[in-house]
Parts: C-alpha cells; sequence; structure tokens
C-alpha cells in the first residue's frame, strides 16, 4: 500500500513539474513578414525565336501566424546592384526599362492567400540587341507600405539569358557502307532534334538527292556521285509539332537496286523557322551516306606516268619505284637528315599520268617483309591541273596485326584526272611508311 502511494505521489510531482515547463513548439514558427520565394541572382532562360517571354516570381508570407493582410510594393533598387558588384568583385549592368516590363508591381497578402504571383515580360529583341547581354541584372526589392514587417529574403536578381534557337541533324557527316554488309532493305534513321524545350509548331526545309550532293561536292571538294533515285527513298514528317524534341528521318535503301560502283545519298537541313522568325542550324547540315560497290579490277596503263612532286625519301628509295613493275622495291621517306625532305607524316607524292585517264579505284601494294604494315592510311585525291585537288576516297590498310603485301583496293567514284596524289598520314611504326606498287584503275 506504501509503494502504491509513493508511485502516485510521484507521478503527481511530475505533472506539476511538467505544467511548470515552457513549451516550445511555437518556437520555430516564422514570423508574419513578406518574401521573395527565391533571393540572389535567378537566371531566366529563353529564346530568342520568342518575341516576347514571361516568367513569374512569387512574393509569400509562410507565417503560421499570419492574421492581417498585408501589401508590398515590387520597386526598382539600383543601389542593390552597386552593392552586389562591390561585395562580388562584378561588372553587372542594370537591365535597361524597354528590356522588360513588370506586369505587377504590389502585392496584397492574406491569411487565405499567401501567395503572390508576380509576372515580368522581357522583350527579347531589346535584349538581343545589347552588347554583352549575359552581364545585365534587374534588382528587386520588395517594401511594405503599411508599415508590416518584410523578411530577409527581399532582395531578388533577375538575369534574363536569351540563347539562340537551334536545330541539329543527328546522324550527319559522311557514313561509309561497304555493299556486302548492307541488308537487302537497308533502314539508316537521322534525327533532326531541338536543342531547346520545343513548345511550338517548328517548320524546316530538308532536301534530298543529288542538288545535296552537288553542294556537298563544292564545299568538299569531292567527287561523290549520287544513288539513282530508284535505289532508296527517304521520308520524314512536314514539320515539328508543339511539344516534341525530335522528327526522324527514315533512309530506306534497296539493295538490288545499287549499281556497280561508288554511290551516295544525300540529305541537308537547309533551313527552319518558327514563323518568320529563323531558326540556327548548328553543327553538319548535311548528311551523306556513301556507299562502295565498287569492282573495278582493270589496271590503266603506266607508261606515261612520271612524278610531279614529293616531299620525302629515304636513301635511295625513290617514288618513282612506285610504278616501276617490281613488288620487291619500294618508296620509302626519309628517316635521317642525309635523306631527302620530311621525315614526319603526312607524306606526299603527286603523280602525272600523261593524259586524262578514267579511274574507279586505286590498287596499292606495300613493300615485302616485315615492315609491310608501315603503310597504314592515307587520303588519294584526283586533279585536272595539278593545282586544284578533289578527295577521291580515303584509305586504312590496318593495323600492325596485318601483314598483307597486297593487293588493297580502294575505290571511289569514277572521274577523268590527270594527276594523282597519294597523301600518307599514318603509320602503324612511327613516322615510317612505304608503297612497292601503285595502279589506278577502270
Amino acid at each position: 500500500m506504501k509503494k502504491l502511494f509513493y508511485l502516485i505521489c510521484s507521478f503527481m510531482v511530475f505533472v506539476v513539474i511538467l505544467a511548470c515547463e515552457k513549451r516550445h513548439v511555437d518556437d520555430n514558427i516564422p514570423e508574419a513578414s513578406a518574401n521573395f520565394s527565391r533571393d540572389g541572382v535567378y537566371e531566366i532562360v529563353f529564346y530568342n525565336i520568342q518575341k516576347t517571354y514571361t516568367d513569374t516570381i512569387y512574393v509569400t508570407n509562410a507565417s503560421f501566424n499570419f492574421e492581417q493582410s498585408q501589401t508590398v510594393n515590387i520597386v526598382l533598387d539600383e543601389a542593390a546592384l552597386l552593392a552586389y558588384n562591390n561585395t562580388n568583385s562584378s561588372n553587372n549592368l542594370l537591365l535597361p526599362k524597354e528590356a522588360y516590363k513588370l506586369e505587377v508591381n504590389q502585392a496584397t497578402l492574406t491569411k487565405d492567400q499567401r501567395s503572390v504571383a508576380i509576372p515580368i515580360t522581357f522583350n527579347s529583341e531589346v535584349i538581343e540587341s545589347l552588347v554583352d547581354r549575359d552581364q545585365y541584372l534587374l534588382p528587386l526589392q520588395l517594401q511594405a507600405n503599411d508599415g508590416s514587417k518584410i523578411g530577409k529574403h527581399n532582395l531578388i536578381f533577375l538575369k534574363p539569358i536569351l540563347k539562340e534557337a537551334e536545330l541539329k541533324l543527328e546522324g550527319s557527316g559522311l557514313q561509309e557502307f561497304l555493299y556486302q554488309d548492307l541488308q537487302d532493305e537497308q533502314t539508316i534513321t537521322l534525327q533532326i532534334a531541338s536543342q531547346f524545350a520545343n513548345e511550338w509548331e517548328i517548320n524546316y526545309e530538308l532536301v534530298v538527292g543529288q542538288v545535296v550532293i552537288q553542294e556537298y561536292n563544292q564545299i568538299n571538294n569531292r567527287i561523290l556521285v549520287p544513288l539513282p533515285s530508284d535505289a532508296y527513298t527517304v521520308t520524314f514528317p512536314d514539320k515539328m509539332s508543339a511539344g516534341t524534341s525530335s522528327v526522324p528521318v527514315e533512309i530506306k535503301i534497296l539493295k538490288s537496286k545499287i549499281p556497280d560502283g561508288v554511290y551516295s545519298i544525300g540529305v541537308e537541313l537547309k533551313s527552319a523557322s518558327l514563323g518568320d522568325a529563323p531558326i540556327h542550324i548548328t553543327g553538319d547540315k548535311f548528311a551523306v551516306i556513301r556507299i562502295n560497290n565498287g569492282k573495278a579490277s582493270v589496271r590503266n596503263s603506266r607508261t606515261t606516268w612520271s612524278i610531279k612532286s614529293f616531299n620525302s625519301q629515304g636513301a635511295s628509295d625513290a617514288p618513282t619505284k612506285i610504278y616501276d613493275n617490281n613488288f620487291d622495291s619500294f618508296w620509302q621517306p626519309a628517316w635521317n637528315d642525309s635523306h631527302i625532305g620530311s621525315k614526319t607524316l603526312p607524306y606526299i607524292i603527286e603523280l602525272n599520268l600523261g593524259g586524262t585517264s578514267t579511274i574507279e579505284g586505286f590498287e596499292i601494294w606495300r613493300r615485302p617483309g616485315k615492315y609491310a604494315s608501315d603503310l597504314k592510311m592515307g587520303n588519294l585525291y584526283v586533279s585536272n591541273d595539278g593545282v586544284s585537288w578533289k578527295l577521291a576516297s580515303k584509305f586504312d590498310l590496318g593495323d600492325a596485326t596485318v601483314t598483307t603485301v597486297g593487293p588493297f583496293m580502294i575505290y571511289c567514284e569514277k572521274v577523268n584526272a590527270q594527276y594523282v596524289k597519294i597523301e600518307i598520314t599514318g603509320s602503324n611504326r612511327s613516322q615510317t611508311s612505304n608503297c612497292a606498287e601503285f595502279f589506278t584503275l577502270k
């Protein structure tokens, strides 16, 4: 009975002490004050295809014990920008008033409406005309006009970031395919992709066929030949819909329709626009599918050949040895100062064929023995005057494990030319190389 009495007394003492203890439940409730929902520098990104862009900041009061309404003004604070520059050793400029419009400059907060949206509209054309436009800030300050309290998050620096809207042809550039590697119906898919969050309907111009190959050749000094139009199809949507970031460009190749030789399919993303606002095309605007179905095997005569020029010769291994009909002799570049010309890649030999010759490919033989693989890769050019050169084909004979002497058949588009330039750009053994015999094919 005594134990029960003591227990009851102890419990009563505990209750009395607890009742006297100060309550802390309200300690972390913020006081009633107006704040921006964010502070510091706020970057607002938009694109030049938008004549105007509207973003939103918010004025809030998150206090639990907020009972009375509160009205605050949103005002420009140039002094805050000066202070910010001094503190951060920066040179930010005040955004000119022509570049923006503060749609609302006052906010009234109540217990039932604790957040008020403040829209701000930016003028893209004005901002685009600014020099060093990424240096501009718009400092906005909260001020109370009814004696109510302003919180510590009362200052925001809006930084408009105007970017150029861009489209990209993904899968662009030159892709090489061997005929034997193609499926009977080979499908290759490219993508026209926006480099921004697309909210609009975008028009674009995609060009296909011979005109593309002609333009590509002119820009890149190539001799590409368009694949006959009945050997492939190219399908794509006529525009990019709002809310989509890419559209497919599907190229379907019919293998049975490809003639002997080397042919190409050309696609060009020529232009794009949103209404009357142009959209920049970034990266390579051409996609070229080059298909090698070369079968030329007849060697052209070399009796009229001569060396037009060369930039390297080792010892007595002259470049004339590449057409002397001796597969055991070979040209090789200089490897010490007593030799002729350059000791480093690239090595160049220019041939005069002695007259116009029809060329559909090349045949390369390397030196015999363990150093055959020194000749790895390079470019083959053709010309009618020995001055203006066009790239006929690149070649890569493999790494050092490929010790085959030859023949290596390098095919190109059918062309008439009097001059051929061999440019050796890669070796499997430092800077050395070689060539035993070289032929043009028809």
